[in-house]
């Protein structure tokens, strides 16, 4: 495995961490320059959690069917694609518009990035070069919200997002060229499975963002109420669908199995006490 590609891997799944925990010290700055509140601003921190979710295995079934290098590099671009556009915008719909795309992109780095070592590296390397790329992982989580609240200090927001712009085109430019194996096998894509994971989760997103106008639009109204049985109907049609299909985006047999459903809580609320504490402190 060849230090150039070593390098690129690393830097996609470094620029995907460090933009994970960057933002967090930025968003009552972001607010306040977009005229919304922090507690709509979050959206911009929940929407990338959801299409990230969603992208992952989409773009790690992808990879099996284009070819390793080419998904990673696309993933790359798009990431700092979305995050120029994050950078630029005037509003929370177009930031969280960017944030989807940054999402997107996202999920073809990490996943992708450990899928390419496994066909290159010879396996008595394996384990080391795995390491590395987990240490630079490491490393943008922990220097994330340094770095985010020394920009904010010192200059504007949206330099939390630029920062990334020159670290996606150098990745791309190191993979520009590089011949990598290409899957022997042929994968599936449940995009249907994919669709209602987007809906589904999306939809709750939305649901508990809108609780904020609860007392003035009721539970009922379409925009708590409403959504809230949209994502339940659409979790629904997601099991459904998922119990049938022979490669599920989701095994939801896997998934609802006694040894592994406590796994799925656990997660929920470590997540739950991680997340709210990078996402709420720096706001109150």
């Amino acid at each position: 495995m060849s230090g150039r590609l070593l390098l690129a891997l690393m830097l996609g799944v470094f620029m995907g961490a460090l933009d994970n925990a960057i933002l967090a010290p930025a968003l009552p700055a972001i607010a306040e320059d977009l005229g919304t509140g922090v507690d709509r601003i979050t959206l911009a921190f929940s929407i990338y959690s959801v299409f990230y979710a969603v992208s992952v295995p989409i773009l790690g079934r992808l990879s099996d069917l284009l070819g390793y290098g080419r998904v990673y590099g696309v993933s790359m671009a798009l990431f700092a694609g979305g995050s120029a556009l994050a950078a630029l915008s005037q509003s929370l719909e177009m930031l969280v518009a960017a944030r989807v795309i940054q999402a997107v992109g996202a999920g073809g780095l990490f996943p992708v990035a450990q899928a390419i070592v496994g066909v290159v590296a010879p396996e008595e390397r394996r384990g080391a070069y795995l390491g590395q790329i987990l240490g630079v992982f490491a490393l943008g989580n922990v220097l994330g919200p340094n770095l985010g609240g020394f920009i904010v200090e010192r200059a504007s927001w949206h330099w939390v997002f630029w920062i990334n712009v020159p670290i996606g085109i150098f990745g791309v430019l190191l993979l520009a060229g590089m011949a990598l194996p290409r899957p022997t096998g042929r994968a599936r894509l449940d995009l249907v499975g994919g669709a209602l994971v987007a809906l589904t989760f999306g939809s709750l997103v939305l649901g508990i963002q809108g609780l904020e106008r609860l007392e003035d639009l009721g539970f009922l109204s379409p925009r708590i109420g409403g959504l809230f049985l949209l994502a339940l109907l659409a979790g629904l049609a997601l099991i459904l669908y998922e119990r049938r299909h022979p490669a599920p985006l989701l095994d939801v047999r896997l998934a609802l199995s006694p040894p592994f459903l406590p796994l799925w809580l656990v997660s929920t609320l470590v997540g739950y006490a991680l997340l709210g504490g990078v996402v709420f402190a720096p706001l109150y």
